[in-house]
């Protein structure tokens, strides 16, 4: 059996009907959702959860505070959540025996400075150089996860910047696109900001691997391509046959992150299959239907 929590979440979603297309048992909770035999509404912070957990469940960890900003305008709720709830879970999934916890953490922990060196799980997570409170939150929940180490299988996944079709909580990747459809005039701080975005499907396809993998471990899952914000837009205004000026605001004032892929492809055998001209395509179909 297979516990999700934040199952209506962006991935959760698409997580949940790929286990549908595959026939796969799944139990998931979130607190906007339907109650129905599949899905339970259900706080990760409430001491009932462990009611709940399915006994030897494999458990697929989605639930948080997810957006920086969010995190930034509520602190005290972001560590309640995605700290104490993280406990909460793993105190539950602790007494019914679990066999397995996937933990969805992110590329931020790796920080927001200018390299031009890959980023590797093996790199020394260095505070410093964080100054976000969502990776912060990440950066503590993988720490505790190596605390049970010796109870359950671990696979913590590094999600890189994950886009698709969603009608909000857009990466950089929708909203440019978004930008691009409805004005010629797109506002950025810097063309030099480059991400390896990556498709929701790719990393739900990820996370099914992860489920099968007979070991613990920390992958990235992140995108093949080194975008910067000038090519996205570049590629938005090819796509859309319309010229788009870019408007500059602090061109200096810029960030790369380069996870590399290269464990998850060996160990998991995983590989992204959408490349970021078909997202594109897929998102702009998306919206303009």
């Amino acid at each position: 059996m297979i516990f999700i929590t934040g199952i209506n979440s962006f991935v959760g979603q698409v997580l949940e009907k790929s286990l549908i297309k595959k026939k796969i048992k799944y139990l998931g909770i979130d607190l906007n959702i339907n109650n129905n035999h599949n899905k339970k509404i259900l706080d990760i912070r409430d001491k009932k959860l462990v009611n709940i957990i399915p006994e030897n469940s494999t458990i697929i960890h989605l639930a948080a505070i997810s957006t920086d900003k969010d995190c930034k305008n509520n602190k005290i709720l972001a560590f309640d959540v995605n700290v104490n709830g993280t406990i909460n879970l793993l105190e539950s999934a602790t007494i019914k025996k679990a066999k397995k916890i996937i933990f969805a953490s992110t590329e931020w922990v790796y920080g927001n400075k200018t390299k031009k060196k890959e980023n590797k799980e093996s790199d020394e997570i260095i505070l410093n150089n964080i100054d976000s409170v969502y990776a912060l939150t990440k950066i503590i929940g993988e720490k505790i996860l190596l605390n049970y180490s010796t109870l359950f299988k671990l696979i913590i996944l590094r999600f890189g910047i994950i886009y698709g079709p969603r009608k909000k909580n857009w990466s950089a990747f929708e909203a440019i696109l978004n930008s691009c459809i409805n004005s010629s005039n797109v506002e950025i701080i810097s063309k030099k900001t480059s991400r390896r975005y990556i498709h929701v499907q790719d990393i739900v396809d990820g996370i099914l691997l992860s489920i099968k993998y007979s070991s613990s471990g920390t992958f990235n899952l992140t995108g093949e391509e080194d975008l910067t914000l000038e090519n996205l837009i570049k590629k938005s205004s090819k796509l859309l046959k319309k010229k788009i000026t870019i408007l500059e605001k602090s061109s200096n004032n810029f960030s790369i992150r380069k996870p590399s892929n290269f464990l998850a492809k060996n160990l998991l055998k995983w590989k992204p299959k959408k490349n970021l001209n078909q997202g594109l395509i897929e998102l702009k179909n998306f919206f303009c239907s």
